[in-house]
């Protein structure tokens, strides 16, 4: 029986690391994306608040913000 498992030891730990490898890989790739996103959307909350500022003064970004406020 031991040696069945001296046997197999091998292959189960090779599994066990490309199992754990893509894994990895893939919470890697997550966290990117997460941190992409992040970006994104300080861009976004940038582009809204400097909108917002130029709406008091700005009749053509009045509009616009009416335009968004009636789709909502």
């Amino acid at each position: 029986m031991a040696s069945v498992l001296d046997a197999l030891a091998p292959s189960v730990i090779k599994m066990i690391k490309d199992m754990l490898k893509e894994e990895l890989t893939m919470l890697m790739g997550v966290s990117m994306e997460i941190n992409k996103l992040g970006g994104k959307v300080e861009n976004l909350e940038a582009y809204l608040a400097d909108a917002e500022r130029r709406r008091i003064n700005e009749t053509r970004v009045q509009k616009w913000g009416k335009k968004k406020e009636s789709k909502q």
